[in-house]
């Protein structure tokens, strides 16, 4: 049987992929963008692995897709901020997504989906291989993540009916994915913090389109029930770990090109507008290099530059959720600082970190004020919000 495989069925697969590799390849999909945000504090942090439904066939921005739907769907069952980061690709294999997790800062995620299959299913991949490349990819996931993360890995779902896709290849990739779903329980064995979830079933198809908005959300609400309420148990509230090192960092940082460039408008819009949203004295986008921060835009103020060790936003990077300071001059870590003694006269600073494509903190959007002041929670997620436009812009930028 393995014979005939190898002889027949794999390379006709082949063919047969490859003359409707064009149509799908046509298709409207995201471009640009790398994940999807939802509004809120405290955000969990997500990965979304996959290939086949997690692509977003038939929208133009994965906010409209599968990442945008999960979030904003995680974001109302847990009441907290959402934040989804993608590994997605039309071909995506087990095999491929280990190694593209190489550079990918696992500890700082709370949860990954993996959504996996239809490519290995399209390309006949042995089903041994398979259940040892899905193994060995939750295995990476377990060492690398952080104690609190969790894995759900989805069922491999049922090939899409295509119409460029002819019935008898249609059907024994069908089959063959079904075979892969029966080697999921076993690749999942031995790793305690994965959790093994049936694909629902595809929504009915919009008029005019492949897929678009409505059947997105509705993949999304049932995906994430089970997950969110996975994601709410006490346990859950495992203390974050430390991120990777110094030098990893600032190799991020040196990949986004983002040092010493020349002014942006469409960043010194932002700062403007947060200046005016917030009502302070300064708003600026910070990069934190070895030995100094740098600043991309910034409002209210002239410096390029200053010394790190001096840097309000060398604190926010320390942390996934951000610095307040409501009164420097209260506060034992920068009562001696010299924005605070001088005539920059900072009392209130609010940061948030800006993070790299690898999930690596490197930079801040962050707003000083001269008197001292709270920051309610609806604030807190604007500040949010703007660093997560910086962000979006950053990552387009390198793509």
């Amino acid at each position: 049987m393995g014979k005939i495989v190898d002889s027949f069925v794999r390379p006709f697969m082949r063919l047969a992929y490859l003359s409707a590799a064009t149509t799908w390849y046509n298709i409207p999909r995201p471009t640009g963008s790398t994940g999807a945000h939802a509004s809120g504090t405290d955000p969990l942090r997500v990965l979304l692995i996959g290939c086949g439904p997690a692509v977003g066939f038939g929208v133009l921005n994965h906010d409209l897709a599968l990442p945008g739907g999960i979030a904003r769907q995680l974001s109302a069952d847990t009441g907290r901020g959402v934040d989804v980061d993608l590994i997605v690709d039309i071909e995506l294999t087990a095999r491929e997504a280990y190694f593209r997790l190489d550079e990918t800062l696992l500890s700082r995620y709370d949860a990954v989906i993996v959504m996996l299959g239809l490519f290995d299913a399209m390309s006949i991949a042995p089903a041994a291989q398979w259940r040892t490349d899905m193994s060995a990819l939750l295995t990476l996931l377990e060492y690398e993540g952080s104690p609190r993360l969790r894995t759900f890995v989805l069922m491999v779902p049922a090939m899409p009916k295509i119409r460029s896709l002819l019935l008898l290849p249609a059907w024994i990739a069908d089959h063959h994915g079904r075979t892969l779903s029966a080697e999921l329980p076993l690749a999942c064995e031995g790793h305690p913090r994965t959790s093994l979830l049936p694909f629902p079933p595809a929504p009915t198809a919009e008029r005019s389109r492949f897929r678009g908005p409505q059947s997105y959300r509705a993949w999304a609400r049932a995906i994430i029930a089970p997950i969110a309420a996975e994601l709410t148990r006490p346990d859950d509230a495992a203390p974050p770990v430390d991120w990777a090192g110094e030098e990893e960092r600032l190799h991020a940082l040196d990949q986004l090109r983002i040092l010493d460039t020349d002014a942006d408008d469409r960043y010194t819009r932002v700062t403007d507008l947060a200046q005016s949203m917030f009502g302070t004295a300064a708003a600026a986008i910070t990069f934190i290099d070895r030995d100094r921060q740098w600043f991309k835009a910034r409002s209210g103020f002239d410096l390029s530059e200053t010394p790190r060790d001096i840097a309000f936003c060398d604190y926010t990077i320390r942390d996934d959720n951000g610095l307040v300071v409501p009164n420097a001059i209260l506060d034992e870590r920068f009562t001696g600082n010299p924005f605070v003694t001088d005539e920059h006269h900072v009392r209130f600073y609010a940061g948030y970190p800006i993070v790299s494509p690898e999930g690596h903190r490197v930079g801040a959007f962050c707003i000083y004020d001269t008197r001292p002041r709270e920051l309610s929670e609806e604030e807190s997620v604007m500040l949010r919000n703007l660093a997560l436009l910086v962000q979006d812009e950053l990552w387009a930028d390198r793509q």
